[in-house]
């Protein structure tokens, strides 16, 4: 063994030491951002030209009680945007700091979710990269293109946001570690590897026409505008 590879493997285990460390310590709470209460006033309520539907998240009460066990938020919305045939959905949940572990948060995504209750996928991209309709990049976001055997279609945008940086789950399954490795290496480092607990947010847009279209219509930049402060915006997180 050579002396650099003795060196590496030293280096690994002290890291490894000091971030079990951590583990152990006192978590310090950091939000990067707090939402409105309640969470659905950080989105538009009213849009010139659009009808505004708030849609619970289930049918029943049974149903709403099972979803949030089930993700164990602290506040979600659901609102859909109505302009003619033309449906736009917004859905983010929230969970405080220290609430749950993004890993557990990320598993109920729509390829997923989604593909449980009878959707079919029909294409995907785990890097999307859009702007905020003013020329600013937003962080990498996930696509995808889902149908029902009756013809529903749904073309669908989600980030997973901690601490106001992307989690790195969010950017696939795990054969992606590559593309994954630097978004997962800078999470913990926002959140000193465990040791700061920091706020989540899920946030999920869809259509029933396509993201191209929404994206150039006057309403993306009115949506995007409302949810940049939890970390959107593919600007550093200062805090």
């Amino acid at each position: 063994m050579t002396a650099s590879q003795r060196m590496l493997i030293l280096s690994a285990a002290i890291l490894l030491v000091v971030a079990t460390g951590l583990q152990f310590a006192p978590k310090q709470r950091a939000p990067f951002f707090t939402p409105p209460q309640p969470i659905g006033n950080i989105a538009p309520q009213a849009v010139a030209g659009w009808d505004v539907e708030e849609r619970k998240m289930g049918d029943t009460e049974l149903v709403r009680k099972e979803v949030k066990k089930i993700l164990h938020y602290d506040d979600a919305f659901f609102r859909i945007y109505r302009r003619g045939n033309t449906e736009v959905g917004v859905y983010v949940a929230y969970w405080e700091p220290g609430m749950i572990d993004p890993s557990d948060a990320a598993i109920h995504s729509p390829d997923l979710c989604w593909v449980n209750a009878g959707w079919r996928e029909q294409r995907h991209d785990y890097a999307s990269r859009l702007e905020d309709g003013a020329g600013r990049p937003l962080k990498i976001a996930q696509f995808r293109d889902f149908s029902t055997a009756d013809g529903v279609h749904q073309e669908v945008l989600f980030w997973h946001l901690v601490g106001g940086k992307l989690s790195g789950y969010v950017l696939g399954p795990s054969s992606r570690w590559r593309e994954r490795q630097s978004v997962l290496w800078e999470s913990q480092l926002n959140t000193w590897f465990g040791f700061r607990q920091r706020e989540q947010f899920f946030i999920r847009i869809t259509t029933n026409r396509t993201i191209a279209e929404l994206t150039a219509s006057p309403l993306w930049p009115e949506i995007i505008r409302s949810l940049a402060p939890t970390g959107l915006l593919e600007e550093e997180a200062k805090k």
